[in-house]
Formats: C-alpha cells, sequence, structure tokens
C-alpha cells in the first residue's frame, strides 16, 4: 500500500515506472526507459483515477498503467503497431542490394575481370611495368617473396591503378544480372504471351538459353508478377543457384508490388526450405506472417532460425525478438533469445 512518499516500480519489457504518493491526494508517475533515462513525468489526482490512497497498491498497477494508457494520460508504449506493406517492400529491397552484387558475372565473362592469382573478380586491380593485370594485395604478397611478374617471370617495377578496368566492373555490377522488369518498355498484353509461350516451350525442350532470351523479349511488354514465377525455375534448371535466388527475391519485390502477400508468403516459405542457408529473408518472413496476423507462425519461424540469425544478423534478431514479445508477452522460449542479445544496457540501447 502506498504512504506518503514511498515509492513503488513496476517493470515492463521496454521500461521502468515509479509511482511515488507525493501529497495526500496526488501521485506522481515518472517513465525510464532502458537506459535508466527518464522519458516521462506527470502527476494525477487519486480521484480522477478512480482511486484512493489507502487502496492504491502493487497489485493494482499493471491495471492503473492500463487505465492511464486509455485515458491517454501518458505515451503508449504497448504492443508494436502491425508491420506494413511498405516496410516489407523496403526489406525486399534491401536483401536485393546486398545480393545483387555478389550475382553479376556469367561463368563466361570472369576470365578477363579475375586476377590470374586468386582467380576472383578484382577488387583493387593494378597494372604492372608488363602491362599484366593482378588484385593489389594478391601481387603485393608475391612481390614479398619474389619480385617478378607470375606471367612473364620479369621483374616487376612498377603497379599502377587498372582504372579502365576498375571502371567495367563498377558499371557491370550496377546491372542487373538477370532479367527483371527494368526492361518494360509498354504494356502489351499480345506480345508478353506470345514470348511467354516461346520461354515455356524452350524451358521443355531444354534450351535454356534462349527460354532465357523469350523472357527478356517477355519482360518489355509486362510486370505483372504472375509472368514473372518462372524465370527461378529456369535458372534452377541451369544450375545458376545464386542467379535462382536472385530471381525469387525479385519475385517476392513484384508480388508484394502487386499486393499479393499471399503468394509473396508462399515464395518466401518455398525459399527458407529450398535455400535455408540464405537466413537474411527471415525477418521479413516474420514480418509477413505478423502482417497477416499469423504470430504463431512468426514467432515459430524466429526461433526456428534463431541461432544463425543471431549470429550472422543480430541487429535485425534483437528488433524481431522485442517485437514478437511486446506482441506476445507470454511467448516464453523467446526470452532466452532476447536475453542472449541483450548482454547489458548500453548495447540495449544502442540497439533500440
Amino acid at each position: 500500500m502506498a504512504t506518503l512518499n514511498s515509492i513503488i516500480q513496476y517493470r515492463t519489457l521496454n521500461h521502468v515506472y515509479l509511482f511515488k504518493a507525493q501529497t495526500e491526494s496526488t501521485l506522481v508517475l515518472k517513465i525510464y526507459d532502458l537506459s535508466q533515462a527518464c522519458i516521462s513525468k506527470t502527476t494525477f489526482s487519486f480521484s480522477e483515477l478512480g482511486l484512493s490512497k489507502t487502496s492504491f497498491t502493487l497489485a493494482d498497477l499493471s491495471t492503473l498503467i492500463e487505465t492511464l494508457h486509455q485515458k491517454k494520460l501518458i505515451p503508449f508504449q504497448g504492443s508494436p503497431k502491425t508491420p506494413t506493406l511498405e516496410e516489407g517492400l523496403q526489406n525486399i529491397e534491401q536483401i536485393i542490394a546486398q545480393v545483387k552484387p555478389k550475382v553479376v558475372f556469367e561463368s563466361k565473362e570472369l576470365e578477363k575481370f579475375c586476377c590470374p592469382i586468386t582467380f576472383e573478380v578484382f577488387k583493387d586491380p593494378v597494372v604492372d611495368n608488363h602491362g599484366h593485370t593482378f588484385e593489389r594485395s594478391a601481387i603485393e604478397a608475391q612481390r614479398k617473396l619474389k619480385n617478378e611478374c607470375p606471367i612473364n617471370r620479369a621483374p616487376i617495377e612498377t603497379l599502377t591503378p587498372n582504372r579502365a578496368i576498375q571502371q567495367v566492373i563498377e558499371e557491370t555490377q550496377k546491372q542487373d544480372p538477370i532479367p527483371t522488369f527494368v526492361l518494360f518498355k509498354k504494356k502489351n498484353p499480345q506480345l508478353a504471351e506470345s514470348s511467354l509461350k516461346m520461354a515455356q516451350a524452350f524451358m521443355e525442350a531444354e534450351e535454356y538459353e534462349d527460354a532465357l532470351s523469350a523472357y527478356l523479349q517477355a519482360f518489355q511488354y509486362t510486370k505483372e508478377s504472375t509472368d514473372y514465377a518462372q524465370l527461378p525455375a529456369l535458372f534452377e534448371r541451369m544450375g545458376q543457384k545464386d542467379k535462382a535466388w536472385l530471381a525469387y527475391l525479385y519475385l517476392i519485390q513484384y508480388q508484394l508490388q502487386d499486393i499479393k502477400v499471399g503468394e509473396a508468403l508462399q515464395t518466401l516459405e518455398q525459399c527458407r526450405k529450398s535455400y535455408p542457408e540464405f537466413i537474411q529473408i527471415i525477418p521479413l518472413l516474420v514480418k509477413l506472417y505478423r502482417f497477416t496476423q499469423a504470430p504463431a507462425k512468426a514467432l515459430a519461424c524466429a526461433l526456428e532460425s534463431g541461432e544463425a540469425l543471431d549470429q550472422e544478423h543480430p541487429r535485425e534478431a534483437l528488433v524481431l525478438y522485442r517485437e514478437l514479445i511486446a506482441e506476445d508477452p507470454c511467448q516464453w522460449k523467446a526470452y532466452p533469445v532476447l536475453a542472449r542479445l541483450l548482454q547489458n544496457p548500453r548495447q540495449r540501447v544502442s540497439h533500440r
């Protein structure tokens, strides 16, 4: 029971509420965030809250806070808002931006853009005085062992940045490595349908390069997500896993743009099953489960992928688990995961 100047504390996942019976008729409430910073201070009278001072006990606090929220006397700190379609689109765009640079080059193009020492695409190409181009770190390590060109075995006198190769690589990385709706010129259902039927026929005949060319033609005249649905399967048949993965991401983006959230969810679920190593889609999948009012699926998905998600995408994981618990505080399995991520108050604040 509250007495004059006594302080009663009530904690939630995100905030600390300190109640103080200041006078015989007034109550002061201070709200602190997890960094122990005071974010709100309000004075109330017992009468306006329908309370008597003698009946104000710790057991009343959760009801009292709910009353304060309902009366809009303190800021609402409850469950997070339901994710929006726009947030889902932002998520998939970010994932595409991360994945696309890694899926730029065709195998037949790799040779002219690869270092002859590392056999990887140049990141910092330099050319020696003999006209041979290498990755800077690789050739510098080679020179420490023996200062000669690996191609002609002649001494290396100079290394100069190969800006021409660098520029070609940068321009290539800006391009879409697979057909997308950026090719669209104008809507023409007849031409689109003709090219799509041709693409399907080529796929059935296992003429995959011709099928790809037909899709390039079709996407000049259609932007319907349903017309993009077979492209990932084409790359899977071609054995190009990275391009198939990127095509799935674009398909999800186009399905969300067409407001076909159910179809986007199905595609995400298929990706999760077929490509379990690509865990960056988990926060988006959880978000769409919450968008479609399926919190149990959201929690199950998050927990099943928890360890890998925590290690590779800790910030996204932290936001994800906080929202799940705030939405349903009785999801006890999520608390140990969140506790592991929240190692100290400073980290908690920096990740908020």
